[in-house]
């Protein structure tokens, strides 16, 4: 018996993501006893409970031009995120706390700033449905310099990858469109579309535990705009994104992702609109560095 899949479109008031199997799976079965077993969904849901922590290091260069003089911006944060998962009928509830988090922006025009835990008031509580739609359900308060660095929309609705809701086989590929746009309390506007490719690689190994390896790659386009010291702000980029994450069928988790992302994009509300060049490498693992 052949059996094909393709996952439905799938749709919310906060976040529309919609998740494509590029290439439909086909699994042969015996019709009796001895043919070969299925492979592990990838879906969320299936993992035992679990109280995870994961940390994430970000650094990321904005160059731009100004006056005639080529300044660089540069962003980095480590932090360490306590995860606490319980899997529901339709998925997982999941509760995120900042436990610790050591961030900095360099400014070539003034001193820098740095931000710890304390600029984040709360945890990011949401549901993930199989296939990693989240529905948001309540939100730290974020200081708005630290929004940032942190930005508990982009956490709820992006830290886990969108899955498949199937068993895909090496060399087969999906597609995750993610799509927000928010308000927090610090008056940071966000808006975000990202189309991510993932495609199956095979197995890798992670701390000595078997994983499965999924190679990534895609585009996004981020907006913010924010008020600062009376002056109106927003900055735009669009950038390309590839990199790869590691998942555990086991503890049915991703235990890493490594991200690279370069484009370009302007920044506007100073008295012209400043072009700028973007670099960013952002590596999450569970457990730490």
């Amino acid at each position: 018996m052949l059996l094909s899949f393709l996952p439905p479109p799938t749709d919310r008031n906060v976040m529309n993501r919609r998740q494509t199997l590029l290439v439909a799976a086909a699994l042969a079965f015996a019709s009796c006893g001895g043919g070969t077993p299925e492979p592990p969904a990838l879906e969320y849901g299936h993992g035992p409970e679990s109280e995870l922590t994961y940390v994430r290091g970000d650094t990321t260069i904005v160059s731009l031009s100004m006056m005639g003089q080529s300044l660089e911006i540069e962003q980095r944060g480590v932090m360490s995120l306590g995860v606490t998962m319980s899997n529901t009928a339709a998925g997982a509830d999941v509760r995120m706390s900042v436990l610790d988090l050591d961030a900095s922006i360099s400014n070539p025009m003034g001193a820098p700033m740095s931000f710890d835990e304390t600029t984040v008031d709360g945890d990011v509580v949401f549901s993930l449905d199989r296939r990693g739609d989240a529905t948001v359900e309540s939100l730290p308060t974020v200081s708005l310099e630290a929004s940032q660095m942190v930005s508990a929309t982009a956490l709820a609705n992006g830290f886990f990858p969108g899955l498949p809701g199937g068993a895909p086989s090496p060399g087969e590929s999906w597609v995750d469109t993610l799509t927000y746009e928010s308000v927090d309390a610090s008056g940071l506007r966000s808006a975000e579309e990202s189309i991510t490719t993932y495609t199956i690689v095979g197995p890798d190994t992670f701390e000595g535990r078997a994983v499965l390896r999924i190679e990534l790659s895609g585009t996004s386009s981020l907006s913010n705009e924010f008020d600062m010291q009376g002056m109106s702000l927003s900055q735009e980029s669009d950038v390309e994104v590839e990199g790869h994450l590691l998942w555990d069928h086991q503890r049915g988790v991703m235990v890493e992702r490594v991200q690279n992302s370069s484009g370009s994009g302007r920044v506007s509300g100073a008295p012209v609109p400043l072009p700028i060049e973007i670099e960013s490498r952002q590596v999450t693992r569970l457990g730490g560095m």
